[in-house]
């Protein structure tokens, strides 16, 4: 174990105390709004590793963990011995953080940071720690603690699905792929079975990783296991308790099984072919990205079995299938042709006659993609089969894009004779992948230019995501309402309209919009809202402020107003004015009539409260009224109004 190594000496520990003061009285000045706003777990210390300040998230992360996780101390205790008594327990990389942190305290690193596990029992979390020195007067150091569980997983994924897509030939595709599939969700049993009887619903393991090697691929029937809800097409997720909600699977029993995730698997056609899934002897948690990497496995999965029916029909067959779409050819070991179906010359140009008896390359002129032919023939010379995505040309030497599937056959002494490629036309499959892939872009380059706010918020109204727009705010800062619902951040009344708005475009899948307003300090603000649905079970919303618009067309509105009642007034006081009143004084005889207040009058005619007053007066007093209602009503029979 590493210990801090002191250069000072009684006078030294004194001055370093000072410092801790100092430090705690800095500490205690800090925008807490700022230390608040960071959603790591932040402390700060002191030279000597005293534990000045921490945020919240790092009181929540402590109160979930207590101390276990490394560094979750509080206010008052010492980073640094709880540093040392991790090392000396033997908890992973205590020791490296203790130097690291040391460093940054003493001034020998610029910065630290170090990614660490913590194990609670039933699960693995990653964390990065960060060390970084105080850049103030007094010496200490910011510590964060980050949890990066999520993207460790998820990179783990990437990681074990490219070595599986470069890795060693010799291990079989599917046991290697449970595996990592366990071993990127961080579970101890994967699977994935295939439906071999749809009626009864029967079901055969293909393989089965259960953390130790591989267990027996045993057939069982569906019924009364989780299984069932997965073929029937959908994720099926039991995060605890699986034993006990089905308690008739007896092999959950038998492998200790607490939780369950499984996906169904679908051939082209869009048909159930069977499922993968993950088994675990713990609870599992809500927060890991697992539905998406299972997702991307299961998709190699689905592949992969579909690959294997459609090889072993052709093994098994004997013959081809002239009816099929797909191009099926057959050649001897030497790669010339012996059968050409009916679907080749559709999708080649060629006729069976012209090409019987030549090599394959010579009449398909095949381009390999992301292989070369070395790799082809070793894979199938070591596992029989080959399978991806190449190019190859028609008869007029158009390129075609093609996905192949290649079996080599052998004879019962395992004597290769020949080889059977299943050749599909993905051309256009290819065309619409690329149109999709371009209109995405061309959606995203329109989103980007949209001068408005946006936000992206589920079926029940949260917050999930949030892009602003130049010189407007949202009606909260983003912090306050990313992750909440609607009716936890508008009014009442928006809140409403808002679901109703979401509820509408879910249904009919059809841009819904809706005005509202919102008080903000000193006025009072138009906004138009269009909710865009996104999927299912998603929406966009863009939101334009429309205030200064909304501003000026009532301004119109005034005007054009005002504009008639002027008229009005001149044609009144040619027709009859025996009372003498002026063109002003007409027109506020009419509104007064009108019952419109004189606030309202002097907003109208663009005067002064002390104006309009003094007009009323001026009317009484001509018409000898004792008040607006004897002006308006003698006004109203003598016809001076009509």
């Amino acid at each position: 174990m590493i210990t801090l190594r002191r250069k000072w000496g009684d006078q030294a520990v004194w001055h370093a105390k000072m410092i801790a003061k100092q430090a705690i009285q800095k500490a205690e000045t800090i925008n807490e709004s700022l230390l608040e706003a960071v959603s790591d777990d932040v402390a700060v210390i002191d030279v000597t590793g005293r534990i000045v300040a921490v945020n919240h998230a790092r009181k929540r992360s402590a109160k979930k963990y207590g101390n276990a996780k490394l560094g979750l101390a509080g206010a008052g205790q010492n980073y640094l011995d709880i540093c040392r008594k991790a090392a000396e327990a033997g908890i992973e990389l205590a020791e490296e953080a203790l130097r690291g942190v040391e460093g940054v305290l003493n001034g020998t690193t610029a910065q630290f940071s170090l990614e660490y596990p913590h194990d609670s029992g039933t699960e693995r979390r990653w964390y990065l720690l960060t060390a970084t020195p105080l850049l103030t007067d007094v010496r200490g150091a910011v510590i964060s603690h980050r949890d990066i569980t999520d993207a460790r997983m998820a990179q783990d994924a990437l990681n074990l699905d490219a070595g599986l897509q470069s890795g060693s030939l010799s291990q079989p595709f599917l046991p290697t792929l449970t595996r990592n599939l366990a071993m990127a969700l961080h579970v101890r049993h994967a699977f994935v079975g295939e439906l071999v009887d749809q009626e009864n619903g029967i079901i055969r393991l293909l393989s089965h990783w259960t953390g130790a090697g591989y267990g027996e691929n045993l057939e069982y029937a569906i019924a009364g296991t989780p299984c069932e809800q997965v073929l029937y097409g959908h994720l099926c997720y039991i995060p605890s308790n699986v034993q006990q909600m089905f308690p008739e699977d007896l092999w959950l029993k038998q492998i200790g099984a607490e939780a369950y995730m499984a996906i169904p698997l679908f051939d082209q056609a869009g048909k159930p072919v069977g499922h993968m899934g993950i088994l675990h002897d713990a609870a599992l948690n809500d927060d890991a990205p697992r539905e998406s990497i299972m997702r991307m496995f299961a998709a190699r999965a689905a592949a992969e079995v579909e690959r294997r029916r459609s090889a072993s029909n052709l093994k098994y067959q004997g013959q081809l299938i002239a009816s099929v779409h797909d191009a099926i050819i057959s050649t001897d070991e030497r790669w010339r042709l012996v059968s050409w179906n009916h679907a080749a010359e559709e999708i080649y140009g060629w006729q069976e006659a012209e090409v019987l008896g030549r090599r394959a390359h010579e009449v398909l002129n095949t381009e390999l993609v992301g292989v070369d032919a070395a790799e082809v023939s070793r894979r199938l010379e070591q596992t029989g089969e080959f399978g991806g995505q190449v190019l190859e040309h028609r008869k007029s030497g158009e390129p075609i894009n093609i996905e192949a599937t290649v079996t080599a056959l052998r004879d019962d002494r395992a004597r290769l004779t020949g080889y059977v490629t299943v050749n599909r036309d993905i051309t256009e499959r290819k065309r619409v992948e690329d149109a999709l892939r371009q209109a995405e872009m061309k959606q995203s380059a329109l989103l980007d230019a949209i001068p408005d706010m946006m936000f992206t918020l589920t079926a029940d109204g949260t917050y999930l995501s949030y892009s602003p727009a130049e010189g407007t705010e949202p009606f909260v800062p983003p912090h306050k309402f990313l992750g909440r619902k609607v009716s936890e951040i508008m009014p009442p009344g928006v809140a409403m309209q808002s679901m109703r708005a979401i509820e509408a475009a879910l249904q009919s899948q059809r841009v819904q919009s809706f005005e509202y307003q919102l008080d903000s300090p000193g006025e009072t603000r138009d906004f138009e809202a269009r909710i865009v649905p996104r999927g299912p079970d998603e929406v966009l919303a863009i939101v334009r402020d429309y205030t200064a618009q909304r501003r000026q067309e009532r301004a119109d509105v005034s005007r054009r107003e005002i504009e008639e009642l002027e008229g009005k007034v001149e044609r009144q006081m040619v027709r009859k004015n025996p009372y003498g009143l002026t063109f002003r004084e007409f027109t506020v005889l009419n509104l007064v009539a009108a019952g419109v207040a004189d606030k309202e009058v002097a907003d109208r005619l663009s005067l002064s409260i002390f104006t309009v007053n003094k007009h009323v007066a001026n009317i009484l007093g001509k018409m000898n009224a004792l008040s607006r209602t004897e002006a308006a009503v003698r006004a109203q029979r003598e016809g001076l109004l009509s």
